[in-house]
């Protein structure tokens, strides 16, 4: 009888090991899918951030180009274009986490859809 109950106490060690090994298991997947969905969020976030940035650039650019003056222009564009590769390379960083995460290759994805350089030599007519 004694030794019955050995087997059976070291049987339940043996199955709480095991439910704490799975459960330490499932946390760590637990943790790493909402890691990817919050990194899938800020990427989702920085790439409408450039999408902004790029809207404000075109309008700078383009629309306004005829009412200011090259070197009011230039100087509109430069903050933009910092901003633009600032937001870029937060993107790749984030790509490059999720796809650590994820065991994949980083997709890549195009970003640079509208980026002229700035105007050189306009000319403003009346």
């Amino acid at each position: 009888m004694a030794r019955l109950k050995e087997i059976v106490r070291g049987l339940g060690w043996v199955v709480a090991l095991l439910i704490g090994v799975f459960w330490q298991h499932q946390n760590a997947r637990i943790n790493t899918i909402n890691t990817i969905s919050n990194l899938r969020e800020q990427e989702g976030n920085t790439y409408r951030d450039i999408v902004a940035l790029t809207d404000s650039f075109a309008r700078v650019a383009f629309r306004e180009n005829k009412t200011i003056s090259p070197d009011e222009l230039k100087r509109r564009v430069a903050p933009l274009n910092t901003q633009l590769d600032l937001r870029i390379s937060d993107f790749e960083a984030l790509e490059k986490q999720l796809a650590a995460l994820e065991n994949r290759p980083p997709r890549d994805v195009p970003l640079d859809f509208l980026r002229p350089s700035a105007p050189i030599g306009l000319k403003v007519t009346p």
